[in-house]
């Protein structure tokens, strides 16, 4: 095979024999180690090959005593024993080894500028000013940090290590440091006093800097009797990070950093985050803090590095775009010449003259060209046709992706799907372990590390963003809350973490086992029943009816749920009515039949049909009487409150929409864009209404945040009326005034999140009827409408009451779950039951909501809401389980 290949063999001096290789040795041979085979010497076999292998020298090669090697790498078909190194360093003294690299570096590092990096700091500069895309992601995540408010506060290890269990106990600590975090506050509040920078401005400094370089560079200046005055950030990209010959950054007295200005350094600074204990000195020091830190070099990682090619991709897809607007794109017609004496100066000289006639004043984007007899024109497709928005929204998402920052949060509402509350708060949670909370984190160290080391901080204190701990507090919730619920921890055992005051009943003390159909104790439970029955749960108490004299209330309000009261034994059940067996031997009947159609109740209520064996999935119940009713028949404070401020704010949706958008102007402008039928024409409807940026979302905010600051004072006030057994107090306030609304609240910064949340409900209702006008205007090129009838058609979408009225009674019920939810979690309440309104029909799925009785506010429903409403159009409501 290898004379077939032109491979030309060795040559080897010496024979070969079944005993091996014999080799003749003219001259001394070095084996690995050291080891060497005398000259005139012979190998005659394997073994003595591998005997003189392991007859190796154990001396030190450059300094470094070689580690022991065993026999057993010598072995026939081995792995052979490793090299003996030969180190670059010096080796430490204490092992007789090299002590690592961190990496394998540039040789001559500390000599270039720019060893080492791929991108030069100028692209990255450039990136993040001209691409578009970058600058807004920027603009988001600077923004988003700038806001957060921040403290000085005890450390988490302080808490436990003095056995903090309630505020009160926190709050008396923290007053015995009230003068050091006052000194704190007050340094951060400016951190760069020399050029007059508040905490905002520096931190979206800092931000700026992270994101662009990842090369955060902070000098502290300090007065002359040591004090720090100032942080004041400069320029990472001037930076140059020097290394130890290990790799590391050079600790102090050692220059670490050097400012390298018009090719050469200007300026040496050690590092002021090392060798604390050992440096004392102030002046010359740099904190150099990169996010992404790597192994394999000093500088980071920048979101826009990561995002480049990302970003040249979508730099070269608009220049695509610019292109169609200029000269140099492909002509739309070609001309065919008859005349075939036309030299190719007077051809060009003809498709000028063309040009310039039918082009006139508006330059007109698309070219003739003329050819000479003889050529065959083809028609070139329009690239506006041919465009599609589907990548340009990949290579959205991809940078957004690579920012950490969601498409919705620059501008870029998904072209397709509901959206909606829910999709808003998994967005906000995706954005809050990807970005928020790690970034806030990495700032929290950099803000300690200073505090410590400069500022004289306390180390039982740390700096804090606040409102971060929230999310983790959930967390920590449910989890408590499934350790209670499967009887691993008490109820008492759930206060203690929460730092509440433990409950005196014995109860609170025992271990429990909780379903949705009440709780089972654990202790003593296999002495209720025979072996291999199942325990019966306790029923949790239903609500009663008021006492007598408690229903005097002012004309047109309804009166108040009563607290629930400890019940010690259960209530005697009472049997169907003769109505109610009637109905069961007529399901019967039906069922013997085995119709496919649900049968439906009219008398017999869910309980009853439980008790008597009835399969639920097979049936529906009827609602009982006209009216909404909580359970023991008490009504919901809020109900029709609830519907006077969606009939409110229904039409007013409409006039926004309308005012939005001209109707007539509107169908004027696609009919005398759009001459044809195109198959696409629905998506290429909404792609051209999309371009003209209705202001929609602009028309809709002022009637949104009127109708949910209406339907935040419904859901407080009834919420506060069950609690506290008394009528609700509407006041002067009506349904569509506002101000009223805002002086109800009680919480003004719980109704300021709800706002907050609006612009995800405008966004999906712009684009529910964006959907429809793109649909309508499809259809009209369809049929071949008129001007007249596609404007009366647009108008249609645009003044829909009953699709407004849909949106404002989902809405108004989003905003008195919110705050029904606020006012409960405010008074301790960690339970509520599903109320259904039982409109015409009860839905299934709020049905088993209700069903399932009380549930803790932290836990969803058996739908997996945790909330109304269920579903468009939804009214129902939360109640307390007092």
């Amino acid at each position: 095979m290898a004379r077939r290949l032109g491979i030309r063999r060795p040559r080897v001096a010496g024979t070969r024999t079944p005993a091996g290789l014999i080799k003749a040795t003219s001259a001394p041979t070095t084996l690995p180690g050291g080891a060497t085979i005398p000259a005139g010497s012979q190998v005659t076999d394997a073994t003595s090959m591998l005997g003189a292998l392991k007859a190796r020298t154990t001396s030190s090669i450059n300094g470094a005593t070689p580690l022991p090697r065993d026999d057993q790498y010598w072995a026939l078909m081995g792995p052979g024993a490793p090299l003996y190194p030969a180190p670059l360093n010096q080796p430490n003294p204490a092992t007789g080894q090299a002590d690592p690299r961190r990496w394998e570096y540039p040789v001559s590092w500390n000599i270039i500028q720019d060893a080492g990096r791929l991108v030069d700091w100028s692209t990255l500069r450039n990136a993040a000013r001209e691409v578009d895309l970058i600058s807004q992601c920027i603009r988001v995540r600077r923004t988003e940090q700038s806001s957060l408010d921040w403290d000085i506060t005890l450390t988490r290890r302080t808490i436990e290590a003095n056995g903090i269990t309630s505020k009160q106990d926190k709050n008396a600590l923290l007053k015995q440091y009230s003068a050091e975090i006052s000194r704190l506050i007050e340094f951060w509040s400016e951190p760069d006093t020399t050029n007059g920078y508040t905490w905002p401005e520096w931190v979206e400094m800092l931000m700026q800097e992270s994101m662009v370089t990842d090369a955060v560079s902070i000098f502290p200046r300090f007065t002359y009797g040591g004090d720090l005055v100032s942080l004041e950030l400069i320029d990472g990209s001037t930076v140059k990070v020097l290394l130890d010959e290990r790799g590391n950054r050079p600790h102090p007295p050692a220059a670490a950093y050097q400012q390298w200005l018009w090719g050469f350094p200007r300026g040496e600074y050690t590092d002021a985050g090392a060798g604390q204990a050992d440096w004392e000195g102030t002046a010359g020091s740099l904190i150099y803090k990169p996010r992404y830190t790597r192994v394999e070099s000093p500088y980071g990682y920048s979101p826009v590095e990561q995002a480049l090619v990302s970003a040249n991709l979508w730099l070269r897809r608009q220049q695509w775009m610019v292109a169609e607007y200029t000269d140099g794109t492909a002509p739309r017609t070609f001309l065919k010449s008859n005349i075939t004496a036309l030299t190719p100066e007077q051809i060009r000289a003809w498709e000028d003259s063309l040009n310039d006639f039918y082009g006139g004043s508006t330059g007109n984007r698309h070219r003739l060209r003329l050819f000479p007899d003889g050529f065959d024109p083809v028609q070139v497709a329009d690239a506006a046709e041919r465009y599609k928005p589907d990548y340009d929204e990949f290579l959205v998402k991809l940078i957004c992706a690579h920012m950490d920052v969601q498409p919705q949060e620059v501008g870029f509402t998904p072209r397709n799907g509901l959206g909606g509350a829910g999709h808003g708060e998994s967005q906000e949670a995706i954005t809050y372990r990807k970005a928020l909370r790690p970034t806030a984190q990495w700032l929290v160290g950099i803000m300690n590390q200073i505090s410590y080391a400069y500022l004289g901080m306390p180390r039982d204190l740390t700096f804090q963003f606040l409102g971060l701990d929230d999310e983790d507090q959930d967390l920590a919730d449910q989890t408590t809350d499934r350790q209670f619920r499967a009887g691993r921890i008490t109820l008492n055992e759930t206060r203690d973490k929460s730092g509440l005051a433990r409950y005196n009943f014995p109860e609170a003390d025992m271990p429990m086992v909780v379903g949705q159909r009440g709780v089972v104790f654990l202790e003593g439970a296999s002495t209720l029943v025979e072996p291999g029955e199942e325990v019966t749960p306790v029923q949790a108490p239903p609500l009663t009816a008021p006492p007598e004299g408690n229903d005097a209330y002012p004309p047109g309000e309804e009166p108040p749920v009563v607290r629930a009261r400890e019940q010690k034994q259960q209530p005697a059940k009472q049997e169907p009515s003769d109505a109610a067996k009637a109905e069961l031997a007529a399901y019967r009947n039906w069922a013997r039949k085995n119709r496919s159609r649900p049968f439906e109740f009219t008398t017999v209520s869910k309980a009853d049909a439980e008790a008597a064996g009835v399969d639920l999935a097979r049936v529906v119940f009827k609602a009982g009487d006209a009216g909404p009713k909580l359970p023991s028949g008490r009504t919901w404070p809020g109900w029709t409150k609830d519907l006077a401020v969606a009939r409110h704010w229904a039409p007013e949706i409409s006039r926004a929409l309308t005012g939005a958008v001209d109707a007539r102007r509107l169908a004027e402008q696609w009919l005398k864009l759009r001459k044809a039928v195109d198959p696409a024409a629905t998506a290429d409807a909404l792609q051209w209404l999309q371009t003209l940026t209705l202001p929609i979302g602009t028309s809709l905010a002022t009637v949104m945040a009127g109708l949910y600051s209406d339907g935040y004072v419904v859901g407080q006030q009834a919420a506060d009326a069950l609690i506290r057994d008394m009528a609700p107090d509407w006041g002067s306030w009506k349904p569509g005034d506002t101000a009223a609304a805002r002086a109800m609240v009680g919480n003004e910064m719980n109704l300021r999140r709800l706002l907050d949340q609006q612009d995800i409900t405008i966004k999906s209702i712009a684009d529910h009827r964006l959907d429809e006008l793109a649909k309508a205007l499809s259809e009209a090129l369809a049929r071949g409408d008129s001007v007249d009838t596609l404007a009366k058609a647009l108008a249609g979408v645009l003044d829909d009451p009953e699709w407004a009225y849909m949106v404002a009674v989902t809405e108004t019920t989003r905003a008195v779950s919110y705050a029904t939810l606020e006012s409960y979690l405010a008074n301790g309440i960690e339970a509520a039951y599903w109320l259904s309104a039982e409109d015409p029909r009860v839905c299934q799925e709020c049905q088993d909501n209700e069903d399932a009785g009380a549930v803790p506010i932290n836990q969803a429903f058996p739908t997996g809401v945790y909330q109304p409403p269920q579903h468009p159009q939804c009214r129902c409501a939360l109640a307390p389980a007092l």
